[in-house]
């Protein structure tokens, strides 16, 4: 071989290792693509939020002042009376509790031998269903379903009322035509009497030992819950003649009665009209002060409401405040409140010893799952709270606080039920916090509604939002977990 061609073949692998090597250092090393990676998917990240953000109208929550005195509990007396029953017999609703009703109008059935429900059983079989309109089943349905969403597992009551909503949605599905089939289809035999109202009124299936309560014999002893006796009058229950049958409310005017402080007498001596702040309602009604000395010589103030008594029908004691110009709490805008829905579970199904409280879930497999829960609100005997991942209709386990599983050979056990399906809700007043650029739902108790526009809320509140913090102008406007700025 020539030195020539020996020198170009020599440059010819010089020339291929040159570009081998260029080739080697065009391409990155795996962790630079990985950081590569990351970098792109948080920049296109950032874009989609950049173009998913909004701004909002925010308000530094201040605190604002309207004052108030201290609270009462006060005893509600009505226009009402007791109806009694003429004749022996099984007692079956045909209006629904707590519905205005006419003069004549039927209140209820008596069942002298208790087969009323057999013979109307029969008669819905003779019908074919599509004679029933859609809405009609339809309405149906959702008594049921509200039944299950509201059924607490600590009020066995509750059996009872579901069953007065239920049969009275029944009987509203019994047409004219139908009520009148089965009279004929008696042949002579009185199957039921209908029981009609002599005076227009409220009907209400049940009654106290307060309802024939005079303002003259007012005394402290009534104040006292213990003397209290509530009974309820069941659909299905046997009734004997002369026996309190339903209580009929002549009309929604209501008057409030509770004790006079010492230093309250001088106070409210000479006023006309008072505002008044149902606590645990959320209202403030204006009604007419007059005060006067019961039958043991204590001072005693009564206010008189025109009407409203509606959603007090099923209360005789109330906890009130009196309401002048300096309510102290915070101030906020009305746009900026509003309503969330939540789970309610009893607090013997909750764990709150840990920094983060949770509940133990049934699963499918009958095994036990932790699930991590917020406490939204508090009540005596219940937890209001949110869980991303729960779901209505799971069953939690009881007495969670326990390391060790609930031992059913305790003392009371009989009474325990171990396991709590998760239907019941309460609906929670709030607003959005704006916190971190994310709208945070926080619950609120109002307390006042001022003239301007604005409510007056409890400060002191648990797990309500704290002063110069900003929340949403308006509430309508976002849900909760908006990224916002």
């Amino acid at each position: 071989m020539s030195r020539s061609n020996e020198h170009h073949i020599r440059h010819s692998k010089n020339d291929l290792r040159s570009q081998r090597a260029m080739k080697n250092d065009m391409y990155l090393p795996y962790w630079a693509l990985i950081a590569l990676a990351i970098c792109i998917l948080y920049f296109v990240i950032s874009i989609f939020r950049l173009n998913d953000h909004r701004s909002v109208s925010s308000f530094q929550v201040i605190s604002g002042s309207n004052s108030t005195s201290n609270i009462y509990s006060a005893v509600i007396l009505r226009d009402e009376s007791i109806v009694t029953s003429p004749m022996d017999g099984y007692m079956n609703y045909y209006t629904k509790n707590g519905e205005r009703i006419g003069a004549t109008s039927i209140v209820c059935t008596m069942d002298a031998k208790g087969d009323f429900f057999k013979r109307m059983e029969e008669e819905l079989k003779a019908h074919n269903n599509n004679d029933l309109s859609s809405d009609t089943l339809k309405g149906f349905q959702k008594v049921l379903a509200q039944f299950n969403q509201n059924f607490e597992i600590s009020d066995y009551s509750r059996l009872y009322y579901g069953k007065y909503d239920i049969t009275t949605d029944l009987m509203d599905l019994l047409n004219t035509d139908v009520y009148d089939q089965i009279s004929k289809n008696a042949k002579g035999e009185s199957v039921f009497e209908a029981i009609r109202s002599t005076v227009p009124g409220i009907v209400m299936f049940s009654y106290d030992n307060y309802v024939s309560l005079k303002q003259d014999e007012i005394n402290g002893s009534l104040f006292n819950k213990s003397k209290y006796e509530l009974k309820k009058i069941p659909a299905g229950s046997y009734v004997e003649k002369d026996a309190p049958l339903y209580r009929i409310v002549n009309s929604d005017a209501f008057s409030v009665i509770f004790p006079l402080e010492e230093e309250d007498k001088l106070q409210y001596f000479l006023t006309q009209r008072i505002s008044i702040i149902f606590k645990e309602e959320g209202v403030t009604l204006e009604g007419a002060y007059s005060h006067f000395s019961g039958a043991d010589g204590k001072r005693y103030a009564k206010v008189d409401f025109a009407g409203n008594g509606y959603p007090f029908l099923n209360l005789r004691f109330v906890n009130i405040q009196i309401a002048d110009s300096n309510i102290s709490g915070y101030k906020i805008p009305k746009e900026a409140v509003t309503e969330k829905e939540y789970f309610s579970v009893p607090k013997d199904y909750v764990n709150t010893s840990k920094a983060n409280p949770y509940m133990m879930v049934y699963t499918d497999n009958g095994s036990l799952s932790k699930r991590q829960v917020s406490i939204i609100k508090t009540t005596e005997d219940e937890y209001v709270i949110s869980g991303s991942d729960l779901e209505s209709g799971d069953e939690l386990y009881y007495k969670p606080d326990d390391d060790i599983p609930y031992d059913p050979s305790t003392e009371n056990a009989s009474s325990v039920n171990l396991r709590y399906r998760l239907f019941n809700t309460a609906k929670i007043k709030g607003v959005y916090n704006i916190d971190r650029g994310y709208t945070v739902f926080k619950p609120v108790e109002i307390i006042y509604t001022t003239g301007d526009g604005y409510y007056i809320i409890d400060k002191d509140a648990p797990f309500t939002v704290k002063e110069y913090e900003r929340i949403s102008n308006n509430a309508s406007d976002y849900e909760e977990g908006d990224f916002v700025y």
